[in-house]
């Protein structure tokens, strides 16, 4: 349903393809660089640690150097150039790189999800990575949740845990719609998300483990460009409890499908969070559009920048331990109302929302 992850899913097999060239580049990135051109042979054994570089300085108080602000991988194309161009530029928007994929790509040691986590670490960044068992875009699980797959997904979970070491590990993506279109397959998401947060702690005890809810749809807020009508009694706040196991929640948030103006936001509309939870939050897709979003309604590259700075203004009594930006380029595969709201123009000329993302971010 809303843009993020699902967006990306189309040039994943071009992104093996890039590590080679980034391999054979790697002298001019901020990482150790590696040997050979495949993703197999660059990926990192399991005591690897991510480089601290100053794109680690947006960060949280108690939280050392670590960062937590944001992009996810979004490359305007993955031609040579422009994937090249991306992990220039990805570092000065924070020392996260975030990509989210399907559950069952863990199985496969030379996915994009591997690869995302040494591309970070050559350049300094730290890796964010994100699994599910549920295509929200789509509505439906990707593989019925049987006993087969469920214990390959634990099996696959504790395996990528212990070879990566991941500092945050997702496991369900906006997972509380799963809740509304199939209560049963929720009930077993829950108690496979405890089974493998479980398998991931023992295989990597530092990760953090993480479960992510659309906010807006956790809010009751179904109107605008989601097509229906708000209705706080459908609120499922009741959901987080559900996940004791869970180190933080996170959500993907995209206020401006159902408010016209960031100035609409309440100056309670995040800090609601804090009072249904009292684990640590983070947001793995933020975004508004550059540009109206759908016939009628509102959007400039103004009001985007002006969200950002309402986002970092509402958020930050929460303190969140990551703040993710959906698209640094425009993705071609992207569709309203979710095509504009990346920092970068076409052309990679800066919106004015880079300036307020990246300012403090590194």
């Amino acid at each position: 349903m809303t843009g993020g992850g699902r967006k990306r899913s189309g040039a994943l097999v071009a992104l093996l393809a890039a590590v080679a060239v980034l391999a054979a580049c790697s002298g001019g990135g901020s990482g150790s660089g590696s040997e050979g051109g495949g993703a197999a042979t660059t990926a990192p054994a399991s005591s690897a640690e991510p480089t601290t570089t100053a794109a680690t300085a947006s960060t949280t108080a108690g939280e050392g150097d670590r960062p937590t602000r944001g992009v996810a991988l979004s490359p305007r194309s993955y031609e040579e150039d422009d994937f090249l161009a991306f992990l220039e530029r990805a570092p000065e928007a924070g020392g996260l790189l975030a990509h989210y994929a399907d559950w069952g790509e863990l199985g496969d040691e030379d996915s994009a999800l591997s690869v995302t986590v040494e591309l970070a670490r050559q350049r300094g960044m730290e890796p964010v990575v994100a699994v599910s068992p549920y295509d929200a875009s789509q509505r439906r699980l990707f593989r019925p949740l049987d006993a087969e797959t469920t214990a390959r997904y634990v099996e696959d979970a504790a395996a990528f845990a212990g070879r990566h070491r991941p500092p945050f590990f997702g496991i369900g993506v906006e997972i509380n719609l799963l809740a509304d279109s199939s209560p049963a397959d929720f009930d077993r998401f829950v108690e496979l998300f405890g089974e493998a947060a479980a398998a991931v702690h023992e295989a990597s005890p530092d990760t953090r483990v993480f479960v992510v809810f659309q906010l807006e749809w956790m809010q009751g807020l179904r109107g605008g460009l989601f097509g229906g009508t708000d209705d706080p009694s459908k609120a499922q706040w009741d959901l987080l409890d559900r996940f004791p196991a869970a180190d933080l929640v996170a959500f993907t948030t995209y206020p401006g499908l159902v408010h016209r103006t960031p100035a609409d936001l309440p100056d309670g509309y995040y800090a609601e969070i804090r009072e249904h939870t009292d684990v640590p939050v983070g947001f793995t897709e933020v975004g508004w559009a550059a540009e109206p979003p759908a016939e009628g309604w509102p959007g400039s590259e103004d009001d985007q920048a002006a969200f950002v700075e309402r986002f970092l203004d509402l958020t930050a009594g929460l303190e969140p331990q990551l703040a993710i930006w959906t698209f640094l380029y425009p993705q071609p595969a992207a569709e309203a109302p979710f095509a504009t709201m990346s920092l970068l123009r076409d052309d990679g000329t800066p919106r004015p929302a880079w300036e307020a993302w990246a300012r403090g971010a590194g």
